[in-house]
């Protein structure tokens, strides 16, 4: 059934509704229109500006204080400890400047009355989610901030890195990242490694490194002079490779068979620098050896015969 209103009714109804659109538009409009109101609003912002500022300041100075921290001593420290210096210090501004402006603008949202307490609530509860999905990504990051931190390598250093015992990867480091590392092997391949996955590190680059290589020698010549003549030319090897840290040394006679007397040589050289010289000294050798009337070392095979 049907209500039907006559035009004074209608006419009724349309000025209560626009009566009530006025109210509620009134009541939004009033604290716009309260001196006190707009006072407090201009604190808030002043305070606000306040403390951008601060934290400006603040950032300014934690920056200058980590880069003088990592500078102290870095006139005596090697190129591989600077990069690494380097890295740690972007990393440490970083975590500085989020650090700095996470609070500012949590005491900002407090000003203007923001339920702050509701939103970190809800933050946590979020990032504790994203926390179970990501834990590989979180491991990497803390692996490789450790990585940096305690100096395990750096970039252009030769390693072999394993993990559960098995190797991984070995080479040259390319970059170093908080996440992952690459790793270009000797045939030009690159390995892209979670740091989560390295567990075990060999550096060959970090120190001296130690050259070993076997000098064949015909069993038919004197090997004591054969020695001695290899010692007058290790004596000179360092005025022309500047990798050798000293003059090689004969450790002495390692193996002899089949016709051929081996020779054991060790030499100290630089990191990453062992492949090389270990040719050189093989190379030099030969060339030497030959040049001083010594006999080629052939392999030589005896067979008996019986006759009946």
């Amino acid at each position: 059934m049907y209500t039907i209103l006559t035009a004074n009714e209608a006419v009724e109804n349309t000025k209560d509704e626009v009566k009530e659109s006025l109210s509620i538009l009134q009541r939004l409009t009033a604290p716009f229109k309260d001196s006190e109101f707009w006072v407090g609003v201009f604190m808030n912002v002043v305070w606000s500006l306040m403390i951008i500022i601060a934290a400006l300041i603040i950032i300014k100075i934690l920056q200058t204080m980590i880069k003088k921290v990592f500078n102290i001593g870095n006139k005596n420290k090697n190129l591989s400890a600077k990069k690494r210096d380097e890295t740690l210090v972007e990393l440490l501004r970083n975590i500085s400047i989020y650090a700095v402006w996470f609070i500012a603008i949590t005491a900002i949202f407090d000003i203007f009355g923001v339920p702050i307490r509701g939103l970190l609530a809800g933050a946590g509860i979020i990032g504790l989610a994203v926390g179970f999905g990501a834990q590989s990504l979180v491991k990497d990051v803390i692996t490789g901030f450790f990585i940096l931190f305690e100096n395990q390598f750096s970039v252009g250093d030769y390693v072999k890195i394993n993990s559960s015992g098995s190797l991984i990867a070995e080479g040259t480091i390319l970059s170093l990242g908080l996440r992952s590392t690459r790793v270009k092997s000797i045939t030009g391949e690159i390995t892209i490694l979670p740091n989560g996955s390295i567990m075990e590190v060999v550096n060959y680059s970090m120190s001296n490194i130690i050259a070993v290589s076997e000098i064949p020698v015909n069993t038919d010549d004197d090997i004591d002079e054969a020695m001695k003549s290899l010692e007058e030319l290790f004596a000179e090897m360092p005025n022309h490779y500047h990798e050798l840290v000293a003059p090689p040394e004969i450790l002495g006679v390692d193996d002899i068979s089949y016709g051929v007397s081996t020779i054991k040589v060790i030499a100290e050289c630089l990191p990453n620098q062992h492949y090389g010289i270990e040719r050189a000294i093989r190379k030099d050798a030969k060339k030497h050896l030959e040049e001083n009337g010594f006999k080629k070392p052939l392999q030589q095979m005896v067979l008996n015969q019986h006759i009946k």
